[in-house]
């Protein structure tokens, strides 16, 4: 008789529990009330960072779920949008009016950025 298991949610975790379990060769059913990461999953912005916990107990988790995105996205063969960025924080005011960099402020910004820009820093890298 072969294993069956039923995983209730399509969020995140059931739909990696679901992927994990079939790679092992286990039927699996997986059940969700509206869409697959339709929810909370589904809206979160993404964003991973390689070392932001790294002064923390979860270092090699972190580490870890980063590495697994990019095999993920590697191995499954799906568009689904994974892509490493240079990201930057900014802060902004007087939106549409053509910005006015501080002389303070060091980190380039995209020519795109409207308003005064009060402050700007990268907070990560494509490498991180």
């Amino acid at each position: 008789m072969s294993e069956r298991i039923v995983i209730i949610g399509g969020g995140v975790i059931g739909s990696c529990i679901a992927y994990y379990l079939t790679l092992r060769g286990v039927s699996v059913m997986l059940i969700e009330k509206t869409a697959i990461a339709a929810a909370a999953s589904g809206k979160a912005g993404g964003f991973l960072a390689y070392d932001w916990n790294d002064s923390g107990p979860l270092k090699e988790l972190s580490r870890k779920s980063y590495a697994l995105h990019a095999e993920l996205a590697t191995d499954m063969g799906v568009a689904y949008g994974y892509r490493k960025l240079d990201t930057l924080s900014m802060a902004t005011c007087d939106a549409g009016v053509k910005y006015k960099k501080s002389p303070s402020i060091k980190t380039p910004f995209p020519e795109w950025v409207t308003g005064t820009v009060l402050g700007c820093s990268s907070i990560g890298t494509s490498a991180t």
